[in-house]
Parts: C-alpha cells; sequence; structure tokens
C-alpha cells in the first residue's frame, strides 16, 4: 500500500501472497510504501518506505530511415526516450497504427495510409518529438494489369507473348500463371507495357512501380545458366526476348546455396549470371515461399527499392499488402533507354516437377487527364497591401484546384502544362517558376494566398487557372479565368547617416584580410569588397544586402562586389581570397533596416591591401576526398547501426581514416533525395564546428552540394557557394532551372558569378551537362568547372577495411573535356552513402596546399593543383620550370616536364607516362614519352614557338594502382616581351542594357591599342571597339569601354592587346547580362 505523505491514509496496490511486487504508479511524485501482513491473530504492518519517482525524459527524433516512402514502407526512427505504453507516432500529423516499439532508441513504424510528406512527430507521455526534415510521402499509382483468373489454357493469352521450352510450358493453371517444362531451356511471357508509361524511366515524372506475386518450387537454385534453375521477374526491359537486350529484373537462384531476393540489372538478357549485376538484395533465405514483391522506382534521384509483403506463407494482394524495405539503390544505368517490356521468366533443367507461379501482376496505372473546368475563378480582389506583401482573394471556379501565377513588372506568358504538378510559396521566389520570373504563389484548392518578400512600390501582375484533377492526371484550364494587377506601397526612407566611416586599414595575409576603420554615426555600416580594383558601384537605399565575410558569399552589390559585414562593429576578416591578389575595401554607414535602408555614399572609408604568396616549394600533400552523402540526403544508409547521422557524425568518423586529411560532404540539392533548406544551413555550420573542434589542425571538414540529378543532366559538385541552388518551390536559396547547366541563367552562369566557387563534374556520362563534353568549348563552363572525376564509388559500399576500390573510370571524358580545351584535373570520388568515410579503399583524391585551410584547399582545386590516386601514400610532384601541375604558362623556350614520384612503402613505379594535346583541337592526348621502371621523368618537348600544349602524367604502380595528375597548359614564345601586365579586367552592367568594361594594367611596354571582342555564345568573338593603349608606361594605368549595342541576353567580353609590332595576347572571359525583363525575344 501506499500513500502521498507519510503516515497515510494509504491506497491499495495489491493483494498478493508472492514475495516481490513492482508497483506502477500513475504519475511522478514522492510515495510512502508500506507492507501490511494479515495473520490469524491480526495484521503487522512495516515501516515506510519512500519512493521518488521521476518522470521518463522527453523522447528526441534525430534520424529516420528510408526518407520517403509511400503507404505501408517501414520507417525506422531513432533517437531516445522512447516507451511501449502511451507511444504514438505520426506522419505529417497522420497517426500510424502500426508502430514497434525496438528499445528506448529506436522504433520501427509502417507509413499509414493518407500520410503526406512532412515532419514525423514521436509522442510519448513525457512529451513530442519532432523530426527536423521531412520524410517525403509518395503514392504508388498501381492498377492490375492481369490477375490471370480465367479457364485453364495452354496459352496464356491477353496480350502476353510466350516463348516456350517445349509446348505448355507457360501456361494457366488454377488461376495463375505456371511455368514448367521437362525440356531444358527457357521459358517466359512476356509483354508491352509501354502505354501505361514512359519506357525510358527516366523521363517519368512520377515514381514507377511494380507489384506481383512469385513462387519457386525449388529450394536454392543454382542460377541462370544453361541447366539450372532461377526464376525472375523482369519489370522493364529493351526486348521482347528475354535472353538478350538490358533490363532490370527481380530474382531468385544465382548461387545454388542461401537464396535471397535480388534486385539486378541485365546487360545480355538473363543468360548467365555474368550479364547480372546486382542492383539490390538481402541476406533473407526465402527458400519455396511464396513470396509478395513490390518495386518502385523514383525518376527524380534514379532510386530503386525493393520490397516484400509480410506474409511467406501465401499470396497476398500486391495492392494492399504491408511491405518491409528489403534494400534500396540509386542505378541509372538504363534510365535513358527505352524499356517496354515486363515479364515472368523460368530458367531450369529437365525435371518437370519444379516450377515457378506468378500472379496478381500490377504495374504502374496508365495516366488520364481529367476532364477541364467548366468555369474558372470568378470576382477577386488584391487588397492589405503593404511595401513588401498583398493579400489576394477569389471566388473558386468549377475546377478542384486553384494555380496562381504572378510576375513582377508585366504579366504572365507561359500557361500550366497539363500533367505537371507546381509547387506554390506565397513567400516571394520560393514557388515553381512557369518560366524566368513567373511564380507559382498558390496551389490548391483555396480561395486566398498572402505574399511576402515584395519589392516596394512596383507591380505585380497575377493569373488564376482552375484546374482538375492530380499528378500526371491534372488538367490546367488553358486560357486563365482572372487576370490582374496591384502595385505594392513605395518605402519611406529613415533619415542617412551624416557622418562617414574613416580611416580604413587593411592587414593581408595569404587567404584573408583583417580590415578595421573608425565608425561614423550610422547605425550600422556596410563593406563591400572587390578584388583587381575599388569598387564602382554604390549601394541602393532601400536596399538590405546580406553579408558574409567569404568573399563571392554575401550580396552582391554589383558584379564581383561583394558585401562582406554589415553591423554595429568596427573590423571584420575577409575570408577566401587568393595569394597575390589586391583586393579593395569600402565601408559605408547606413540608418534604417529593409527597405527603409539609408546609405550615407559620400566619401566613404577605402583601404586596399594585397595577399602574400606563399614561397615555392611550400605546398604539402592533403588527402581526401570530396564527394559523400549523411541523412541529410540520401546518406548514413546505416545509420541505425553506425549511430551517424549527420554531417558532424560523418566528420568524426572521416577524421580516424588512415591517410586522411579532409572530407567534404556535398549533399543533393533536392527533395528527391532527402534535402531540405535547414538542413543545407545546418550542414555549413556543422563543418564548421567541426574544423573548431580540430585544434591540431589535422583535420578538414568541408560542406557543399551534389547538383541536379543523373537523369535531368547529370551531377555536378559544388563548393564555396555556400547557398543551396534548387528549383523546388521552398527548398533553394538560389534558382536555377532543374537541368540547365550551360544556359545563360544556368548552373555554371550563376556560379561564375560568385567568386571562390569550385565545381568539378562527378561520375560523368558522354551526353550530361546539356551535351557540354559533346559541343565546342563552353567559355562559362570553362570559367568554373576545375576537375572531372577520374573514378567514382562505389557508391553504396560497405567496406571500412580499405578492401573495396572502385573499378571505374572516366579517362575517356578526361580527355574529352581536355581536347575541346577545358582545363580540368582528375578527381578521385568515394561517393559515399554508408558511413564509410575514407575507409572503402585507399584512393585519394591528393591536394597540393600550403596549409590545411578551407581557403587554401579551395584555392588549390581552383588552381588545378591535385591529382587522384589509387594509392594513399603516393607523392607525385609534376612541375614546369618549379611551377606545379595544374598551372597556365607563357614562357619563352621549350617546356621541360619534370615528374617524381615517393611512395612511403617503397611500392615500385612500373612506368611514368607522360602525355599531350592541343587544347581545343577536338584530338585527344597522344603519348609522349615514357619511363618504364623509374620514379622519375624529365623530358624537353621541342614545340614550335607560339604554339599551346597540355601535358599531363599517368603513373602505374607495380601492384597495378595508377596515378593520374592534373594538366600543365604551355605557350611558348620566343623573344617577345608581352606588351602590357593587366591587373584588372571586369564587366558590369549600367542601366538596364548598357554594358562597361573597365581594366588595369601595371606597367605597358610599346603597346599598341586594346581590341575589345563580343561573344553571344562564348565560342565565337567579334571585335566591338578598339582603345588606344598608353604605349609606354611603368605606373597604374585605368580604362574604361562602353558597348554602344544594347545587352539582349548574356554577353561575352575579352579583350586582345596587341603592341606595335603585331605580337598580342588575350584576357580571360567577362560576362554581364541585361536587367530582368529586358533580355531580347
Amino acid at each position: 500500500m501506499y500513500a502521498t505523505t507519510s503516515g497515510g491514509p494509504y491506497t491499495t496496490l495489491t493483494g498478493q501472497t508472492a514475495a516481490t511486487y513492482t508497483p506502477a504508479f500513475a504519475s511522478a511524485s514522492t510515495y510512502y510504501v508500506a507492507v501490511q501482513s494479515v495473520f490469524a491473530c491480526g495484521t503487522l504492518t512495516s515501516n515506510e518506505v519512500m519512493v521518488m519517482v521521476q518522470a521518463p525524459p522527453a523522447p528526441t527524433l534525430t534520424a529516420f530511415s528510408p526518407g520517403k516512402g509511400t503507404t505501408g514502407t517501414q520507417v525506422v526512427l531513432t533517437g531516445s526516450g522512447y516507451t511501449s505504453a502511451g507511444l504514438t507516432v505520426a506522419f505529417n500529423g497522420t497517426v500510424a497504427t502500426q508502430v514497434q516499439y525496438i528499445s528506448s532508441t529506436q522504433l520501427k513504424v509502417s507509413v499509414p495510409a493518407g500520410a503526406t510528406s512532412g515532419p514525423v512527430t514521436v509522442t510519448t507521455p513525457s512529451g513530442t518529438a519532432t523530426s527536423a526534415t521531412t520524410f517525403a510521402v509518395y503514392y504508388l499509382d498501381m492498377s492490375l494489369l492481369d490477375n490471370f483468373n480465367r479457364a485453364d489454357n495452354d496459352v496464356v493469352a491477353e496480350s502476353w507473348v510466350e516463348t516456350e521450352s517445349a509446348p505448355a510450358g507457360a501456361s494457366i493453371i488454377n488461376n495463375q500463371l505456371r511455368l514448367s517444362s521437362g525440356v531444358a531451356g527457357r521459358d517466359f511471357a512476356v509483354r508491352d507495357v509501354s502505354t501505361r508509361y514512359n519506357p525510358v524511366l527516366g523521363s517519368n515524372d512520377r515514381v514507377l512501380s511494380w507489384a506481383w506475386n512469385m513462387q519457386q518450387s525449388r529450394p536454392n537454385p543454382s542460377g541462370f545458366a544453361a541447366g539450372n534453375y532461377g526464376v525472375a521477374y523482369v519489370l522493364a526491359g529493351s526486348s521482347a526476348n528475354l535472353l538478350s537486350g538490358v533490363g532490370y529484373a527481380v530474382l531468385m537462384g544465382n548461387s545454388g546455396s542461401s537464396d535471397p531476393v535480388q534486385l539486378v540489372r541485365y546487360s545480355n538478357g538473363l543468360s548467365s549470371a555474368s550479364a547480372l549485376a546486382t542492383v539490390s538484395t538481402n541476406t533473407t533465405n526465402y527458400g519455396a515461399a511464396p513470396l509478395t514483391l513490390r518495386v518502385s522506382f523514383d525518376p527524380e534521384s534514379n532510386t530503386w527499392t525493393l520490397e516484400s509483403g509480410t506474409s511467406t506463407t501465401a499470396f497476398q494482394d500486391p495492392l494492399t499488402s504491408t511491405y518491409t524495405v528489403l534494400g534500396s539503390a540509386v542505378d541509372d544505368t538504363y534510365a535513358t533507354t527505352a524499356l517496354p517490356y515486363t515479364g515472368a521468366f523460368w530458367n531450369h533443367a529437365t525435371t518437370s516437377s519444379e516450377y515457378a507461379l506468378f500472379d496478381n501482376i500490377s504495374v504502374t496505372a496508365p495516366c488520364a487527364l481529367a476532364a477541364e473546368p467548366v468555369t474558372g475563378s470568378g470576382t477577386h480582389a488584391a487588397d492589405q497591401l503593404t511595401s513588401a506583401g498583398a493579400h489576394l482573394s477569389w471566388a473558386a471556379g468549377s475546377g478542384s484546384d486553384r494555380l496562381v501565377v504572378v510576375r513582377a513588372g508585366q504579366a504572365p506568358t507561359t500557361a500550366p502544362v497539363d500533367g505537371a504538378t507546381y509547387s506554390g510559396s506565397g513567400s516571394w521566389g520560393s514557388g515553381t517558376q512557369l518560366s524566368a520570373g513567373e511564380q507559382v504563389v498558390y496551389q490548391g484548392s483555396g480561395t486566398e494566398v498572402t505574399l511576402t518578400n515584395l519589392q516596394p512600390n512596383t507591380a505585380y501582375y497575377y493569373r488564376i487557372y482552375d484546374a482538375d484533377g492530380s499528378g500526371c492526371a491534372t488538367n490546367y484550364q488553358p486560357v486563365a479565368a482572372v487576370e490582374d494587377f496591384f502595385t505594392t506601397e513605395p518605402c519611406l526612407l529613415v533619415a542617412a547617416p551624416t557622418i562617414a566611416a574613416s580611416q580604413a586599414e587593411i592587414v593581408p595575409a595569404s587567404y584573408n584580410l583583417a580590415l578595421s576603420w573608425t565608425n561614423g554615426n550610422g547605425a550600422q555600416r556596410l563593406v563591400v569588397v572587390r578584388d583587381g580594383q575599388a569598387p564602382t558601384t554604390l549601394p541602393v537605399d532601400g536596399t538590405a544586402y546580406l553579408a558574409n565575410a567569404r568573399l563571392g558569399s554575401g550580396n552582391a552589390v554589383a558584379p564581383n562586389e561583394y558585401a562582406v559585414y554589415r553591423g554595429t562593429g568596427s573590423t571584420v576578416t575577409v575570408t577566401g581570397l587568393a595569394p597575390g591578389r589586391t583586393y579593395y575595401a569600402v565601408v559605408y554607414e547606413l540608418n534604417g533596416a529593409g527597405c527603409s535602408t539609408h546609405y550615407l555614399t559620400s566619401t566613404p572609408a577605402l583601404a586596399l591591401g594585397t595577399t602574400t604568396v606563399p614561397p615555392v616549394g611550400t605546398y604539402r600533400f592533403y588527402r581526401g576526398n570530396l564527394h559523400a552523402h549523411s541523412s541529410y540526403s540520401d546518406g548514413n544508409k546505416d545509420g541505425s547501426t553506425s549511430g551517424a547521422l549527420t554531417p558532424y557524425d560523418d566528420y568524426a568518423i572521416a577524421r580516424q581514416a588512415e591517410q586522411f586529411d579532409f572530407l567534404g560532404i556535398s549533399e543533393h540539392n533536392h527533395n528527391g533525395a532527402g534535402m531540405v533548406l535547414s538542413s543545407y544551413a545546418k550542414g555549413l555550420q556543422q563543418a564548421e564546428q567541426a574544423n573548431q573542434a580540430n585544434t591540431d589542425g589535422k583535420f578538414l571538414a568541408l560542406y557543399g552540394m551534389e547538383w541536379g540529378t543523373i537523369s535531368g543532366g547529370g551531377h555536378v559538385i559544388v563548393y564555396g557557394y555556400d547557398q543551396l541552388i534548387g528549383w523546388e518551390a521552398g527548398n533553394y536559396d538560389v534558382f536555377v532551372q532543374k537541368g540547365d547547366y550551360t544556359g545563360t541563367a544556368g548552373l555554371f552562369a550563376t556560379l561564375a558569378q560568385k567568386t571562390g566557387v569550385v565545381a568539378y563534374l562527378a561520375h560523368p556520362n558522354a551526353t550530361d551537362y546539356n551535351g557540354m563534353l559533346q559541343n565546342p568549348l563552353n567559355a562559362t563552363a570553362s570559367q568554373v568547372v576545375t576537375g572531372m572525376a577520374m573514378r567514382s564509388g562505389p557508391a553504396f559500399s560497405t567496406a571500412t577495411d580499405y578492401s573495396d576500390p572502385s573499378a571505374s573510370t572516366y579517362e575517356s571524358r578526361f580527355k574529352d573535356a581536355l581536347k575541346l580545351g577545358y582545363h580540368v584535373g582528375p578527381v578521385m570520388d568515394h561517393d559515399n552513402h554508408n558511413s564509410t568515410f575514407g575507409r572503402t579503399s585507399y584512393t585519394r583524391l591528393v591536394v597540393l596546399a600550403p596549409e590545411l585551410t578551407r581557403p587554401a584547399l579551395l584555392e588549390a582545386m581552383q588552381q588545378r593543383r591535385f591529382y587522384a590516386a589509387d594509392d594513399a601514400n603516393a607523392e607525385v610532384t609534376f612541375s614546369v620550370s618549379g611551377q606545379p601541375m595544374g598551372s597556365q604558362l607563357t614562357l619563352a623556350g621549350a617546356p621541360t616536364l619534370e615528374v617524381n614520384v615517393v611512395d612511403a612503402d617503397g611500392e615500385a613505379v612500373t612506368s611514368i607516362e607522360l602525355l599531350a594535346g592541343i587544347p581545343g583541337s577536338g584530338v585527344a592526348a597522344t603519348t609522349l614519352t615514357t619511363a618504364s621502371g623509374a620514379a622519375t621523368l624529365s623530358f624537353t618537348d621541342p614545340i614550335l614557338n607560339g604554339a599551346t600544349y597540355y601535358y599531363y602524367a599517368v603513373i602505374t604502380q607495380a601492384d597495378g594502382d595508377k596515378i593520374w595528375t592534373a594538366p600543365i597548359r604551355y605557350t611558348r614564345r620566343d623573344g617577345v616581351v608581352l606588351p602590357v601586365s593587366l591587373t584588372g579586367f571586369d564587366a558590369t552592367l549600367q542601366g538596364e542594357q548598357t554594358a562597361v568594361l573597365r581594366w588595369v594594367t601595371a606597367q605597358e611596354t610599346r603597346s599598341g591599342t586594346f581590341i575589345v571582342e563580343r561573344s553571344t555564345n562564348g565560342r565565337t568573338f567579334v571585335e566591338a571597339g578598339r582603345v588606344a593603349a598608353t604605349g609606354q608606361s611603368t605606373t597604374t594605368r585605368s580604362y574604361e569601354w562602353r558597348d554602344a549595342q544594347p545587352l539582349q541576353q548574356l554577353t561575352y567580353y575579352r579583350l586582345r592587346q596587341v603592341d606595335r609590332n603585331g605580337a598580342s595576347q588575350q584576357s580571360a572571359v567577362r560576362t554581364v547580362s541585361p536587367a530582368s525583363g529586358k533580355r531580347g525575344r
């Protein structure tokens, strides 16, 4: 018995006669417990025992896996504080009915029917935990293809095409498809399903799925060679003859022992084990059990998911069964190949009693448009107008949904596409764009939306379309029923400061500079920095610039002029700089916030400083990997066992790997792979936290993105941008349309607008990046792409003993890039999707940098001072005239190329192969010379005066390991003193359509003229104007040229500097675009 106060009154807990008892109290409190024993002669009460009952801690939810799924998908939740009683799990508010308590730190939950994408919550009696990331729910739109419910027959019929080893090899028996024969061979039935979905799997805009029943009579069949036994269901094949062609299948039987279900791709039909490559599998031996199986394919991320029904005693209805995930993997090998056929397959010997059964085959349902709405939305209004917001309302039409499209400055011109889905957001800039500048601000069944983040005193035009249907069946009105506009209120500026900042000073280092100044009388100040010349554009009143101390990461006041500080202080350390460059800083005083911001732009404080250059020969060898993923996108797939779920966890694992100095987490940039905007910001923060924890300076953490999709044009690894670039509504900081790499508003053009960015091509295919490797040199891509993966993966390796190196090679793509004129280095990628960072193998990206810091490593990547190595401890130097790999040199005389290999383990070098080619020639590099059995090579190439070549080395060690160096580009110029030392060159926009070019020279010798050349495609340049040169000068000279031709599109400019003897040299290329809304049509 117990009481809540000492001495009673008491409440009986139990009347049992046992010697032990565990009480269960209703709530946390202090209780006084006593035992009363009853005897025939009376009762005896013990002394009290005070029991303090504490409430269990509130639950936490740190991760879940997988990150997306459909109804019935089993999801493992990881956290703490879980209880078996009073437990509730919900997916975006929809409560799960199947919750399995595993431990206080882990739950297994089935996604409930009706769930939608959103956070996951876990509720216990002690509180509620909400996930930081979104669980993405998708619904598999399947319908029955065939349940074989017809009379027994030796012919399958219903559009199935049979291939049999003997008559009746494929037949209908007991309302099931049965494959069986006493004649050794292969029997299969195939059906064309190309009317249900696009047979090019990667071109679909919805998740594809297949579900079926399958059983084999023979446990542990030996496989798919002739005379063996094996059963398979072909999901998607290129040929109706399943003994040829390519495709994907689920099979059992490939070893003769334990027989798990395997999802495979086949390269030459189901003809032999050598034609099969496992995509995903598990370890369960199903023997001859009746199975219900399901496979889905997500074209957004090229992810395959293999699932099994919960029963292995009888077939279940595949459309209603509950499933357990057996495995998930990314594979796009045949995502761009037409695979129209599906079918059942049985490989067998001569035992006629053996068989394979199939039933209830269901496939992605065909998509038919809903009927078009009869009437559109009616009465409408725009009210609650402010300088940054508005409220739109309307009377609903006959459609089930509305789509509201808004554009600033002019009416939208693009209509929604039937069958397409769009995401709306009232926060301006976060919704889907129908086309450039045309934002979807609302999609749904409601009749109002509130708009935020608008610009003051700006006209916004809107259209409202009614629609019926959902997903690929959505049918929009072809013409909007509502077209109107509103104008936001003007913004009133506060009074400007009257005393400017002064006494600005810079103390430079190699990769940063410390700036200080004396404050004026403004509430805050804005610091703008530019490389090579003083900023020329004043900050705009009413504009609140976001600042970041890393140059290029803050808002641009103008091209190449970045906000590095905004605040009340008087110092900032600017990072992300390159050695040997002169940087100019301007400090403006300001008052106000947002659109009321008012700057004092007269007599701002100005300072300049030149970063120092590390001494030659001070480069060190740093080894690591820049291609990996955490659970913030689709990595840490083994998180439930490894305990690693966040980037910070992953850096801790990588830090312990052998010969591993840095790790870059490059998350997928889109939600199809799990990324959300808030997670990207957390990843950047955790990289900084990891670096701060590394006080010994022996490990470097970086965080970036893997931009794009494989089916949409390829992946690009990006570091140094520090904002999420994307295309999904509400899931990006900077918008770039999916699949746009080389366009004027594409990825490369976007990256080119920011200094300090490193971009390289991941596992490149020949046609990727809008055909970049098949077309002439793209000047914008050439400006930002510094490397390309030489090897990649294995992406889903689970090895942690360095035993699983990649067998892939992209050397042919590397040669393609070099012959087109790209100056790129080779990268070694691990592409970790499990918590195996630095431990799958000893392959490494090796970077030559003076110190292990983020600025130093990114600068080395930009300068191409790196190589790809199969051997972690091999140190390779490759140089011309003491200048390292990656250099671009113009010198007198023939180049002498030096290669030196040092291996701490003493591994012998079998050969050093030196290759050479002409950039832009379209002809791949060829072997120039080879040194066999030596660790050094020295070779002088007698190229002609005026010729330009690139060179790189391939080293092969005795154990077969290879090392590829970055190229050196060398131009021979004998006896010619270049007329001009150009220290700065920029192209900026003035007004809305005028390009202004400015450049600075440090000295001029016999200089004649500057020829300005213009291009609209970055490849073909024509003369646009001329500016006379000073001729002879040893002091700084500044020049300016304005293009009289109004800009109509992204335009490329370069200078050709010509001396009086006719010798010339070209500058780097600069780009400039017209203002929004002024592009040519």
